[in-house]
């Protein structure tokens, strides 16, 4: 799957499920539900993304305050959250798009995003 159509999905997810990362130490947990319409058949899918980031010590305030917001995260928090710390181990998964299901490195996933942006 195109890195536009992974990057719309994981926006349109975040946008409709304002909710905060769930932080247990130090891992970062997000996950959400959507649907998504194909242009080509007309069907629908039921889709679930899932984020997790995992960090060190040091790091855990300052990520904190990006993604553990009342309001909901964007995917400029995520950016930002790679900008902080560009090697975070981490792993962004949508499932149920066909042909397959998609699992990226977190830093993989922001690093193509940026990229896809300065073009």
């Amino acid at each position: 799957m195109r890195v536009e159509l992974q990057k719309w999905v994981v926006e349109k997810c975040l946008r409709e499920n304002q909710a905060p990362f769930t932080q247990e130490a130090a891992m970062f947990k997000w996950s959400g539900d959507t649907r998504v319409k194909s242009k080509k058949t007309g069907r629908v899918y039921p889709v679930q993304v899932e984020l997790s980031v995992e960090t060190d010590r040091r790091l855990n305030d300052q990520l904190s305050a990006c993604l553990c917001r009342s309001d909901g995260v964007r995917v400029e928090d995520l950016r930002i959250v790679h900008m902080i710390h560009p090697r975070l181990s981490g792993k962004v998964a949508i499932t149920g798009l066909p042909p397959k299901d998609i699992q990226v490195d977190f830093s993989k996933f922001l690093k193509q995003i940026e990229q896809t942006n300065d073009e």
